[in-house]
């Protein structure tokens, strides 16, 4: 089953696996139905301890209407009720992909709310599906109802799951906050797609699906901007490129030594746009180059900066822009070339802004501030060179203050893997990551970087994702 330490999916059948369809052919109203359905007598009926006609007799009596009436109504709800076929169907998917170790069970809490035991045999008469569960518990074999504690433990002991180990799905809330008292990790039913993506999160292998989604797309994750333009970008590619490794996955194009954002034409920026150091380190970074072009562009890269020693963006002395995250970036490539001291002033500068924090703006191209963990990180775990050393550790006490700060997708994936380079655990990350996890198998679009003139956003699903598994087959040690 994957990494998934669940083995026991237990689900409310009522409201979660099946719908019904309130009577409006009948003289009892809506709401006194519901009220029928709240009372204690027709809560000792889902027990077993009165008949079918005593409670009926007894409603009757109660809410003044007659008994036949009231079976009636019954009737005409439970023959509307129809089971959810694609929850019915990841209920297959889940337990074929588990070789065997996953166990399903079924409560009957169906629209009468605790079913009764002659309303569960004649349900059970009409349903084909019911081979999905291992066992199904009413309350009127077992004497007791939810949210009573005794149904739960006499579930338990029936099933003799490990409750540490099992998902408890149920529409209502008092059920479920009984079923965590006792162990078990609840999901409160709030629309089938939602419950759907959220059991494929619990018991698929994230891997996996995350696997299968980058195959399924390879080639296409392009990226677009919050106006919805498609941008045919270098950029993301080469860092879905870093983060998988593979490179069937990606489209690039650079007809020149040095590489640029744009594979074609550029969108909505000048149709001059020059190269920069940042999708240039990227590639450098990526892909087997020789050494004399390797030496021919970094020493091109050292001619752009500033008076303060600082690199630019471009490679372009007209166009002087300065991002620290860049500076990080370019940092990974001439340590991991052996010319890392020719940089001694983006160093130093990258020591200040940790320092002082003054990364929690993000910068002119990069909205997410855990970039600069995510390169920094990086460049820490591959250097021992003496500075490097003093640098770490105020990388890692940084980028531990920013652990679970937010539910950023780019954030959550970029913390994670700086910490895992530098050999710090980050659980809060990792286990919102895996709540996000949609349900195709990729993870949302994240915000990867910026128009720096017009602050236009500019997403991805490709990066994230990619990075996501790259995250959780370390974490798991795949």
């Amino acid at each position: 089953m994957g990494p998934s330490p669940f083995r026991a999916l237990i689900m409310d059948l009522g409201d979660v696996f099946f719908s019904y369809s309130t009577p409006t052919n009948s003289s009892i109203k809506p709401s006194q139905l519901k009220a029928v359905f709240s009372s204690p007598t027709w809560h000792e009926y889902e027990c077993g301890r009165i008949s079918r006609q005593e409670c009926y007799d007894m409603i009757g009596n109660e809410f003044q209407f007659k008994p036949e009436e009231l079976q009636h109504t019954i009737g005409l709800a439970t023959s509307t009720l129809r089971y959810d076929e694609d929850l019915v169907a990841l209920i297959k998917e889940l337990k074929a992909t588990a070789d065997g170790e996953l166990r399903v069970f079924a409560m009957s809490t169906l629209a009468m709310s605790n079913i009764s035991i002659p309303d569960f045999e004649l349900l059970h008469k009409d349903l084909s599906e019911w081979d999905i569960f291992e066992s199904v518990f009413t309350s009127g074999r077992a004497g007791v109802r939810k949210p009573n504690f005794a149904f739960y433990q006499h579930l338990l002991e029936k099933t003799k799951v490990d409750p540490q180990s099992t998902i408890f799905v149920d529409d209502r809330i008092e059920n479920v906050i009984a079923a965590e008292c006792l162990g078990m990790q609840g999901i409160v039913f709030n629309t089938s797609e939602n419950v759907r993506t959220l059991l494929k999160n619990k018991f698929s292998d994230p891997v996996r699906r995350g696997e299968e989604y980058l195959n399924r797309n390879a080639g296409k994750m392009f990226s677009v901007t919050e106006t919805g333009v498609t941008i045919r970008d270098n950029f993301a590619q080469l860092l879905i490129l870093h983060a998988s490794g593979n490179r069937n996955l990606v489209t690039l194009a650079s007809n020149r030594p040095t590489w640029g954002m744009f594979i074609d034409e550029p969108v909505l920026t000048d149709s001059n746009f020059p190269d920069d150091l940042d999708a240039t380190t990227l590639a450098f970074l990526g892909l087997e180059m020789t050494k004399e072009v390797t030496k021919s562009v970094m020493d091109d890269m050292l001619k752009y900066v500033n008076s303060d020693g600082l690199l630019l963006t471009y490679f372009d002395h007209n166009r002087p822009r300065l991002d620290p995250f860049i500076n990080a970036n370019v940092l990974r490539l001439f340590y991991r070339k052996g010319r890392g001291k020719e940089l001694s002033k983006p160093l130093a500068w990258m020591r200040q802004i940790l320092l002082m924090r003054a990364y929690m703006h993000g910068t002119r191209y990069y909205l997410c501030p855990d970039w600069i963990f995510y390169y920094l990180g990086h460049l820490c775990a591959e250097n021992s060179d003496s500075e490097i050393i003093e640098l770490r550790k105020l990388v890692e006490d940084r980028l531990a203050e920013r652990f679970g700060c937010d539910n950023d997708m780019m954030g959550i994936v970029l913390r994670l893997l700086a910490a895992q380079a530098l050999g710090m655990t980050d659980d809060r990350d990792l286990q919102c990551l895996l709540s996000l996890q949609l349900d195709d198998g990729g993870w949302e679009t994240a915000w990867v970087c910026l128009y720096g003139k017009t602050k236009m956003k500019i997403g991805n699903r490709g990066v994230p994702t990619a990075m996501a598994v790259k995250a959780l087959r370390a974490a798991w040690r795949y």
